[in-house]
C-alpha cells in the first residue's frame, strides 16, 4: 500500500471519527441547548397566551364592575324599578358591551331579572340554571377579585365566559345585596378577539367535557405543546371552568424558528468539520466549543436570567456567526413583540376605550398612590367629581352615538386644562368625571374646576332638553385633604362626591366645595 493511499486512508479515518465525535458533541452539548431554549421559548409564548385571555377577561370584567357598583343597580334589586329597566336595558346595551345576557340574582343565587336578545332568551335562562348549579363553585371564588369565570350552558350547547359581580351602593355605605352577572359566547369571534391581541391564528376547539374533571389547585387556564414536526409545533390552552371541567380548548400551529437555526448550525458545523478535518480531533473540537458551544451556553444562561428576574428590557448581544446572530436577532424580536404586547396589554388594563382618559382602575391606583405620598411629604390632594347635567336627557333626545361623541368632547375639554403629568384625568363611571391634583390646595382646585366648568360651557354642544341651559354643561364637586395617620382616600372621594350633589342640587352648572 502506497503512502498516498495510506495518507488518504488516515485521513478519511481521522475524518470519520472527527465525525463521530462531532455527532456526539452536537447531540450531548448543542441540541440540548437548543431544546431546552426552545422549550423555555414556548413557555413564554404560553405566558403570553394565558395573558392575552386573561386581558379578554378584564375587558369583559370591567363592564359588570361598573354596573355592580351603580347605586342605580342597588335599587333595582331591591323594587326593580320599571325606569331603570327602560333607561338600561335595550338591544344597544348588549352590542354596546358585547354581552349574551344580563342577569340579575339575590344572595341566593335566585334570578331576579334576566335580560337577553329576544331569540336568546332560553339561553339567559339556562345560563341562570348554570349558575344555580355551580352556586358552591362560585362562592368559594372572591367575586369581587377575580370576578370571571366559565360555564358549560346547556341551552347554547358550548362554553360561556362570565362576569359576575356583587352589587353595591356607589359609596359601600351597605353590604351587597344581590348580584349581577353579564356573560359572552365562546365563538369564533371570541377566538378572533384572542388571535387579533396574541398574534396568532387560534382554532377553536368546544370540549364542556363532564367527565374530564380537574382538581381545585389545577390553573383555570394550562398549555400543552407537542412538535408535530420539524417545522412546526402544536400549542393547545386547556380552559376549565368553574366547575374545574374543561370547558374548552384554543389551538394554534408556531413555526419553530430555534429548531431551523440549529439545523443550519448543523449543517455549517459537519462543513466546516469536514473541511478541517485533516488538522484533527483536538483542533475541531477547541473549533467547536469556541465558535459553537459557548456562546450558545451564553445565550442559554441570558434567556435563564431573564427568565428569572422576568427583566423583558434585557436584550442578546451580536455575534459574528452568521446562525448566532439570526438567533440572537430572534431572540430580541421576540422579546421586544412580548414587551410592546405587555405595554399594550397595561395601558389597555389602565385606559378608558371609549374617552382615551383614565379608567376606574387607574383613578383608583393613582389615588392611593398618591395619598400615600401626601401623608408621607405632610401635602395635600385635591379631587375634582365632575357630572354631566342632564346627560340621559342628551342620550335620550340625540342617541347614544352623539352620547358617545359628547363624552368623549368632555373628557378632551378637561384634559386640556389640567396640565400638569402628576394629574390624573380619569372617567369614574358613566357620565361621570373625576380629576386628581397632587398638592394643590383648595384655592387652586376652585380655580381648575372653574376653568374647567367654564371650557364645556363654552362648547356650546346643544342640548334642548335641559332643564336650565339649552347646551351641555357640568356640575363640580371637589375637595381638598392633607392626609392624617388613620384616614382613608375613600374618605376625600366621599367629600368630593357630596360636594358634587350639592352642586346638582343648587341648580347644576356650577362648582361647590
Amino acid at each position: 500500500m502506497s503512502l498516498r493511499l495510506r495518507t488518504l486512508l488516515t485521513l478519511i479515518l481521522i475524518l470519520g471519527v472527527s465525525l463521530v465525535l462531532m455527532m456526539f458533541v452536537m447531540h450531548r452539548y448543542i441540541f440540548s441547548a437548543f431544546n431546552s431554549l426552545e422549550h423555555l421559548h414556548f413557555n413564554r409564548l404560553g405566558e403570553h397566551f394565558v395573558q392575552t385571555i386573561g386581558s379578554q377577561e378584564e375587558y369583559f370584567t370591567s363592564f359588570v364592575r361598573d354596573w355592580g357598583v351603580w347605586n342605580d343597580s342597588y335599587q333595582f334589586i331591591q323594587d326593580q324599578n320599571q325606569g331603570y329597566i327602560d333607561d338600561n336595558f335595550n338591544d344597544e346595551t348588549l352590542t354596546g358591551i358585547g354581552t349574551l345576557c344580563i342577569l340579575y340574582f339575590d344572595l341566593d343565587f335566585n334570578l331576579v331579572y334576566a335580560f337577553s336578545f329576544a331569540e336568546d332568551r332560553k339561553i339567559a335562562l339556562s345560563v341562570a340554571e348554570s349558575v344555580k348549579h355551580s352556586r358552591k363553585h362560585i362562592q368559594a371564588l372572591n367575586l369581587e377579585v377575580k370576578s370571571s369565570f366559565y360555564l358549560c350552558v346547556k341551552q347554547l350547547n358550548g362554553p360561556l365566559l362570565t362576569a359576575m359581580y356583587p352589587i353595591y351602593p356607589t359609596d359601600r355605605s351597605c353590604p351587597a345585596n344581590g348580584y349581577i352577572l353579564m356573560g359572552r359566547a365562546i365563538n369564533s369571534q371570541y377566538c378572533y378577539d384572542v388571535s387579533s391581541h396574541s398574534g396568532f391564528d387560534f382554532e377553536l376547539v368546544k370540549v364542556c367535557d363532564k367527565t374530564a374533571t380537574a382538581q381545585k389547585n389545577e390553573k383555570k387556564t394550562s398549555l400543552t405543546y407537542s412538535f408535530i414536526s420539524e417545522d412546526f409545533a402544536e400549542l393547545t390552552l386547556m380552559v376549565r371552568n368553574v366547575d374545574h371541567q374543561q370547558a374548552f380548548a384554543l389551538k394554534t400551529k408556531v413555526f419553530r424558528e430555534m429548531n431551523n437555526h440549529l439545523r443550519q448550525v448543523f449543517k455549517v458545523t459537519v462543513t466546516v468539520m469536514v473541511m478541517l478535518g485533516v488538522i484533527g480531533i483536538l483542533l475541531v473540537e477547541l473549533l467547536l466549543n469556541h465558535l459553537v458551544l459557548s456562546p450558545i451556553s451564553a445565550q442559554i444562561n441570558h434567556f435563564n436570567r431573564i427568565g428569572e428576574s422576568g427583566d423583558l428590557s434585557e436584550r442578546f448581544e451580536d455575534h459574528s456567526s452568521r446562525e448566532l446572530h439570526q438567533l440572537s436577532q430572534t431572540a430580541n424580536h421576540m422579546l421586544d413583540r412580548i414587551e410592546s404586547l405587555n405595554k399594550e396589554l397595561q395601558l389597555a388594563s389602565m385606559t378608558d376605550s371609549l374617552t382615551r382618559v383614565g379608567n376606574r382602575r387607574q383613578f383608583d391606583e393613582h389615588l392611593q398612590h398618591e395619598w400615600l405620598i401626601a401623608r408621607r411629604n405632610g401635602t395635600v390632594v385635591s379631587l375634582l367629581m365632575i357630572d354631566i347635567d342632564h346627560f340621559k336627557l342628551y342620550n335620550d333626545t340625540y342617541g347614544h352615538q352623539d352620547g358617545d361623541q359628547c363624552l368623549q368632547s368632555v373628557a378632551e375639554v378637561i384634559s386640556n386644562q389640567v396640565k400638569r403629568e402628576a394629574d390624573l384625568v380619569a372617567r369614574y363611571g358613566g357620565e361621570e368625571f373625576a380629576v386628581i391634583l397632587p398638592d394643590v390646595p383648595l384655592i387652586g382646585a376652585q380655580k381648575v374646576a372653574e376653568r374647567i366648568r367654564q371650557a364645556i360651557n363654552d362648547l356650546g354642544i346643544p342640548n334642548v332638553d335641559a332643564l336650565k341651559t339649552p347646551w351641555i354643561t357640568v356640575s363640580i364637586g371637589y375637595e381638598s385633604m392633607s392626609p392624617q395617620s388613620g384616614q382613608d382616600c375613600e374618605e376625600l372621594i366621599r367629600f368630593a362626591d357630596q360636594a358634587l350633589y350639592r352642586a346638582k342640587k343648587a341648580g347644576r352648572n356650577c362648582i361647590i366645595s
